[in-house]
């Protein structure tokens, strides 16, 4: 997980002061986990969860299953349900979101990283469009065309393919806000970085 990721997940946490029950979709056994983060010292259990085989770590257990279904756990079952950087390796993203919701008990917190994309004429500064533009231009001379106008508005700036083992998706704010986070309590929404990943929160009604 990229440094300024993980702070930006430390800092959401460290606002909210967790101290119930926590499940990271996606966690590892080792330091990279945000079950690790200190800022989870005062969690009464921790829980990971990876489609790869169960492991212990430091004060957290991971257990093997997928989000798409994950019936071992009650309704309402933990305070805080974190996810960073699984949604886009998820061919079935929707089933992950609807389970998150279920298990996460009401006025809990969900907190979702995700790569994201931006449009470029209306979130890029003047500079990382110019950038793009000279950029585009030397790819249309190298292949021999030679275009009398070229216009980057409405195109996107996103992260690159990344297979573990799949990489699917690409998410919207609009899709954070609309399909995440729908019929959530004070949710934010930020994004982060070039290329750009998103994180959000929000609170269950």
């Amino acid at each position: 997980m990229h440094p300024e990721v993980y702070y930006k997940f430390e800092e959401i946490l460290v606002r909210n002061n967790i101290n119930g029950k926590v499940l990271e979709i996606g966690a590892v056994p080792s330091n990279e986990s945000l079950l690790a983060s200190k800022t989870l010292d005062k969690a009464s259990e921790k829980i990971g969860l990876n489609i790869n085989k169960a492991a212990n770590y430091k004060d957290f257990k991971i257990i093997e299953g997928n989000s798409n279904n994950m019936e071992q756990f009650n309704d309402e079952t933990f305070d805080c349900i974190i996810s960073n950087a699984t949604l886009e390796h998820d061919k079935f993203f929707w089933k992950s979101i609807s389970e998150m919701k279920r298990i996460l008990k009401k006025g809990g917190l969900l907190i979702i990283g995700c790569p994201s994309y931006v449009q470029i004429d209306k979130e890029m500064n003047y500079f990382f469009k110019k950038f793009l533009s000279l950029l585009l231009k030397a790819y249309y001379r190298i292949v021999k065309r030679n275009p009398t106008y070229i216009n980057i508005d409405g195109c996107t700036a996103c992260l690159r393919v990344h297979n573990f083992p799949g990489d699917y998706y690409r998410f919207s704010n609009q899709t954070f806000k609309e399909v995440f986070f729908k019929g959530f309590n004070n949710v934010t929404i930020e994004t982060i970085m070039l290329p750009p990943r998103t994180i959000a929160y929000g609170y269950k009604i």
